[in-house]
């Protein structure tokens, strides 16, 4: 009986067989399937964040604290901080700071137009 040469044993060996080249065909599409669904998730989420404010402060939102400080606007203790962590009372001085307009150095006759008190005269532009 004669012996495979070593040219003909080392020729058997390198040809795959079929399920080996079943395998590496189904991990190809497999791999080539996983990377277009992660180029679609990062376009996706490119496009997402191009609809988020990138500014923290407007992200985030008021909140309630523990620890009472003075508020900014009227001076009364709160607990509201806002997105930046000013103290701020929530709704009433909002409405506080609409009542109390300050008129010091402005004629009252111009608040009361910008009031709506008083109506402005209608204006002819087409005098000139």
């Amino acid at each position: 009986m004669t012996e495979p040469s070593a040219a003909e044993s080392a020729s058997k060996e390198q040809i795959p067989r079929q399920e080996d080249m079943n395998e590496v065909i189904a991990l190809s599409q497999r791999v080539a399937q996983i990377e277009q669904e992660l180029e679609l998730a990062r376009l996706q989420l490119r496009d997402a964040w191009a609809r988020v404010p990138v500014d923290p402060a407007i992200l985030r939102q008021p909140y309630r604290s523990d620890i009472p400080v003075t508020c900014v606007e009227c001076g009364r203790p709160t607990r509201w901080r806002t997105g930046k962590g000013h103290a701020h009372c929530q709704p009433e001085c909002k409405v506080q700071a609409e009542a109390r307009k300050t008129t010091v150095g402005i004629p009252q006759a111009v608040w009361d137009i910008l009031d709506g008190v008083v109506a402005i005269g209608e204006e002819n532009l087409d005098d000139d």
